[in-house]
């Protein structure tokens, strides 16, 4: 399995990534600006729908005011139309809620996966703490018991994640 950089490595690669490639601004706010840009544009990315769903519903609304159109009309014509319109709204429909539903336990397995990761760091800290107070009975219990539990939360999460986005 592939470590996950630590905040602190993140940031030194930001600040060394900036320094290379971006020559119009001075250090550190051109590494601030990319780490910026980087969590908005992951932000943005996790709270955006998939643009499948997103056509889905675009073409799920035109249909819903076809069928609202169409439904006050008295022809032969119109009352056919209905129906097919009909027909394609409720494919749309059927197609439509499996993939909103995988995108709504996506989003709630990363949003867990985070909430997990903030708890893991804010141990590490306190494991440090105890550590700098000689506290080795804690920092056994954290380190074996609490921390090496949530690694393996965490680890199974991932998995489940990049298995799915396969």
């Amino acid at each position: 399995m592939i470590k996950e950089p630590t905040v602190a490595d993140s940031l030194i690669i930001a600040v060394q990534l900036s320094n290379g490639y971006i020559t119009n601004r001075f250090l550190p706010d051109k590494a601030i600006d990319l780490i910026d840009e980087t969590f908005a544009s992951i932000h943005v990315q996790l709270d955006s729908q998939s643009e499948i769903i997103d056509q889905l519903e675009r073409r799920e609304l035109q249909l819903d005011v076809e069928v609202t159109v169409l439904s006050q009309e008295k022809d032969d014509t119109s009352k056919q139309r209905l129906k097919q319109v009909k027909e394609e709204l409720a494919k749309i429909r059927k197609e439509l809620k499996p993939l909103k539903l995988r995108q709504k336990a996506e989003k709630q397995r990363v949003n867990q996966l985070r909430k997990l990761k903030q708890t893991l760091e804010n141990l590490h800290a306190k494991m440090a703490q105890a550590e700098r107070e000689k506290n080795l009975t804690l920092v056994a219990d954290m380190k074996y018991g609490a921390i090496s539990d949530l690694e393996k939360r965490i680890a199974e999460i991932e998995y489940r994640i990049i298995e799915e986005n396969k």
